[in-house]
């Protein structure tokens, strides 16, 4: 499933969609509660310049990336507890290994700040601290070798407070190399003991460790392993071949135990399907539960270009985007091992002040469920973006669902985007501060510029309310997040 990406596409990709809705400014107040609250829900991934290319898939070292020639001679050893209990891993008392990562790291974290010091605004620039850069994992991988760093920072907030975060980055190279490479640093939030951790997100050292990390090794065909990082004690299974049950929970197949030794335990991803981990504390109290996907089976069909455009003159809405609604669907929407039987386009359009084009589609399943995914392509662009609400649903619940979300996510003058039932014509829209804000729907849908948190959304056609009320994001089952 993983592609390599274009990171500096990437990058101008967000520059851009930050400015198109730069001239829409939110009270400064609102700000730092909305990202805040937002990168609780979500992990934050941080594209890095110096990363240039690549996640660890390819052979060699891609174009733009470091090389760090490190020697097995000079390399001192250490295998004090202490020093065990700080960097995990095989390779663990690899003292001179883990040097060279970790200068590698402060490079690439060095050169970050530098590059775009003079291009984003301070609420938008990490800033990190050299000094935390710190080997927590070293080991081997079939031959490989993996140092896996976190470093702290933050994000200045315009209410004069700091956001603070925890990025880790993996350092791997393959057999018989000794040139390290990175695919560049990622960012979460630092939520100490919150959702964070139960989805193996959790790399504070403000709080135990919580990580579930999958790695390729950057070979051609190259395996993938997912590592197991815990307290020591605790336990973990992994179930492979999952799939979407009914009631939208998840169920699948074969269970199998992960050895947790010292808190550590690897595993090979297996190649088909999505698998799920789950982790369990020292005292046998699950924690961590999260799905670890793979790629799509290649036997399953997508859409011909005769049923795209059947999709795309049956969805509701104006002026529906065929390459929008062509792109999402080249792919499934997502990977469990449940077949889909048919596909819908609810409903696509295009917001008005940046022209970018949205739409809200979904893959029926056998069992009367569906899996929703909303998705936009901004004008200047030919790549897709989830944006929103994605999850599973009982199909029979779809007419009558209130879809809602923030076009742009928690920037300041992000539209929210509503979608109803097709004979809405008008959501009410209650806020945090309880004010509300009406807002007009054509075929069921529409936008609505203002900013704040929201509390309940409502819409009526006809005199009648229609579709219950839903709440920001709600509304879906979705294991991925």
């Amino acid at each position: 499933m993983n592609q390599t990406p274009d990171v500096e596409r990437e990058l101008r990709e967000l520059l851009r969609d930050r400015h198109a809705t730069a001239a829409r400014s939110a009270r400064p107040g609102e700000v730092y509660g909305q990202v805040r609250r937002r990168h609780r829900r979500a992990r934050i991934r941080e594209l890095s310049l110096v990363a240039a290319a690549a996640v660890i898939v390819a052979a060699g070292v891609p174009v733009g990336l470091h090389a760090f020639q490190h020697s097995s001679g000079d390399r001192k050893t250490a295998a004090a507890p202490d020093d065990r209990a700080s960097v995990r891993g095989t390779l663990a008392h690899d003292k001179g290994l883990q040097a060279d990562a970790v200068a590698l790291g402060k490079k690439d974290l060095q050169d970050y700040m530098r590059h775009f010091s003079a291009r984003l605004e301070p609420t938008a620039l990490q800033t990190y601290d050299l000094a935390t850069v710190r080997p927590i994992w070293a080991g081997q991988l079939a031959g490989a070798v993996g140092v896996l760093l976190t470093a702290k920072g933050y994000v200045p907030t315009r209410s004069g407070e700091r956001l603070a975060y925890t990025a880790h980055a993996w350092y791997v190279h393959g057999p018989g190399e000794t040139a390290l490479k990175s695919g560049g640093w990622q960012a979460t939030v630092d939520n100490p003991g919150g959702d964070e951790s139960s989805r193996g997100r959790q790399f504070s050292d403000r709080a135990p460790t919580w990580i579930v990390e999958t790695i390729r090794i950057p070979t051609p065909d190259g395996p993938s392993f997912t590592i197991v990082i815990a307290p020591r004690g605790s336990s973990a299974t992994l179930t492979r071949a999952i799939e979407f049950q009914p009631n939208c929970g998840l169920g699948g197949g074969h269970t199998e135990d992960i050895p947790l030794p010292d808190g550590t335990g690897i595993v090979r991803t297996p190649p088909d399907g999505t698998s799920r981990i789950q982790v369990a504390d020292p005292n046998g109290q699950p924690h961590v539960d999260v799905t670890v996907q793979q790629r799509a089976d290649p036997a399953v069909p997508r859409p011909t270009a005769g049923q795209l455009d059947t999709l795309t003159s049956q969805a509701r809405g104006a002026n529906p985007s065929r390459e929008l609604i062509g792109a999402v669907f080249r792919t499934p929407l997502s990977y469990f091992s449940n077949k889909p039987e048919s596909y819908q386009v609810i409903w696509a359009g295009t917001e008005p002040h940046t022209g970018t084009a949205v739409a809200l589609v979904a893959e029926r399943y056998a069992g009367g469920i569906s899996y929703l995914k909303q998705v936009k392509s901004l004008p200047s662009s030919n790549r897709t973006f989830g944006t929103g609400p994605q999850g599973c649903i009982r199909t029979a619940d779809v007419p009558n669902r209130i879809i809602a979300s923030r076009l742009f996510g928690q920037q300041p003058g992000s539209p929210l985007v509503i979608i109803g039932p097709a004979a809405a014509t008008r959501a009410d829209v209650t806020l945090a501060n309880g004010d509300t804000v009406q807002v007009p729907l054509t075929d069921g849908a529409g936008f609505m510029y203002r900013d704040g948190d929201i509390s309940v959304i409502r819409v009526s056609g006809g005199g009648h309310q229609l579709g219950g009320t839903a709440v920001l994001d709600g509304g879906l089952v979705n294991p991925n997040r």
